[in-house]
């Protein structure tokens, strides 16, 4: 039984905001160099070549444009370096991220990769694994194949394909990007998913501090969830329920709701709230709207905001471990990858981890790289270099551009 924890006392290759390359050696030799160009909001870059990858992270945020300036020197300087044009450029599959219009400007073929596969292919290309794994990655946002934003995901994973086997009941992004800042509008979302037209009986937390008028408007516009972009976000599930219990309702920097939220819950340990898994043909889907009811009468009764917090993430780490259950048993895989920011939450992490090793799973975290986007450009690298190979064996030459 092998559980990989993540060292948090290790130099990992995305903390150093020098941006000195990182380099790691590779399972899979590679005939034609890759580049890849990472997310946005935590910029990174790997050259993929022959068999060794350098991975440069801590980028920054690529919408401001300090951040962006450096990113581009960098982007330059690891072809410089390199001393060659990559065969092809991977980048995320979000067609309006900034990395994603750098990728195309260049005239190299290109390849949009899933933000979740990249992310689960970063941990098993530190750990030399090329696949089958099952993948829990859950963070804030990732732009989905079916045009939804995925957050809480559980995917097959192997170097060039994926399959989504399990993932969270979307529910409403209010406001789109804004959902990550100003928490009250997952909050909101989440009062609706679970209460419907009641939802103003049930007001608590900072939600109550909305004006009666715009938190109306948002919750009936066009009286319809279709009305806003649909999420499975595990991060926009964690700011909301952060807000209902009244600790934070505006995020002033990213995962501050969620961390003041593990905060209360670091000092309360018990049973977990109900939740479901349902599962079908297609594999499991994932809810906590029977938590999100059970918590806010918790939090209309004034219990302790430490006791609701703490078996909140109890319920995660069950309805997770689970799902992942569940699809071993589908799947006969029983190598388990955890990536995705939300597994920075160190409460979460291990109770996750100690209840999958509980039913004799074997864990992958990362070690050198991070469970945030700031390694993501490693895994989009791993995936591109294996597409690559696969169109070299079946069609030839690469296309001077691949279709999204």
């Amino acid at each position: 039984m092998l559980v990989q924890p993540h060292n948090h006392n290790a130099k990992h290759a995305t903390n150093d905001r020098s941006a000195t390359p990182y380099d790691f050696a590779m399972a899979r030799r590679v005939f034609e160099p890759v580049l890849a160009l990472g997310a946005e909001s935590k910029g990174s870059i790997c050259f993929y070549r022959e068999s060794r990858a350098e991975l440069i992270g801590g980028l920054g945020n690529l919408t401001q444009p300090t951040h962006y300036r450096r990113y581009r020197q960098q982007v330059e300087a690891a072809l410089h370096r390199a001393g060659a044009e990559p065969a092809l450029i991977a980048h995320d599959a979000h067609p309006s991220y900034v990395s994603t219009r750098l990728a195309r400007s260049f005239g190299w073929p290109c390849l949009a990769v899933q933000h979740h596969h990249a992310h689960a292919m970063t941990i098993m290309a530190e750990h030399d694994v090329c696949g089958p794994v099952l993948a829990l990655v859950c963070d804030g946002a990732g732009f989905g194949s079916d045009g939804t934003i995925w957050g809480c995901e559980l995917l097959v994973c192997r170097e060039e394909t994926f399959q989504r086997v399990g993932h969270h009941a979307t529910f409403p992004l209010l406001g789109g990007d804004l959902a990550a800042v100003q928490t009250w509008r997952p909050a909101l979302a989440l009062l609706r998913a679970a209460f419907g037209n009641d939802w103003k009986n049930h007001v608590t937390g900072g939600v109550a501090s909305i004006k009666t008028n715009e938190a109306e408007w948002l919750a009936g516009r066009r009286t319809a969830a279709e009305a806003h972009l649909q999420t499975s976000s595990l991060g926009r599930l964690f700011d909301g329920v952060s807000c209902l219990l009244g600790l934070c309702d505006r995020n002033e920097y990213e995962g501050q709701a969620a961390v003041a939220l593990q905060r209360a819950a670091e000092v309360w340990t018990g049973a977990p709230y109900a939740y479901e898994t349902l599962v079908d043909v297609r594999g499991v889907r994932m809810s906590l709207i029977p938590c999100v009811r059970a918590l806010v009468a918790d939090a209309q009764q004034r219990r302790s905001v430490a006791e609701i917090a703490g078996r909140f993430h109890e319920t995660v780490a069950r309805m997770l471990t689970s799902a992942a259950q569940i699809m071993v048993d589908r799947t006969g895989i029983r190598l388990i990858v955890l990536s995705g920011g939300c597994f920075v939450n160190e409460l979460l992490r291990e109770r996750v981890i100690a209840q999958l090793a509980g039913l004799g799973l074997d864990v992958l975290t990362p070690r050198r790289t991070s469970f945030g986007d700031d390694s993501l450009a490693l895994g989009q690298a791993v995936i591109g270099a294996a597409w690559l190979a696969s169109q070299r064996r079946v069609d030839g030459p690469t296309p001077a551009r691949i279709p999204l």
